[in-house]
């Protein structure tokens, strides 16, 4: 998957405060995402709805998200 590398540290920075394994991350946005998403699209797509939960401070959670791209 080739992502930049702000993607890569935002990724990094999500599973830090997630206390979540980055390819464990990865593997949950891969097993739920539209099968007719590539991995680094729904990755992407992934990233922009978890900062943008957390700008209006929703209450979603890491897996209520990752559903979010299915």
């Amino acid at each position: 998957m080739r992502l930049c590398l702000k993607e890569w540290s935002a990724l990094d920075d999500i599973c830090l405060f997630e206390k979540i394994n980055r390819n464990i991350l990865i593997s949950l946005i891969e097993n739920n995402k539209n099968p007719s998403l590539g991995l680094t699209y729904a990755t992407r797509l992934f990233l922009l709805l978890y900062y943008k939960s957390k700008a209006f401070k929703q209450k979603e959670d890491l897996y209520a998200i990752i559903h979010e791209i299915s």
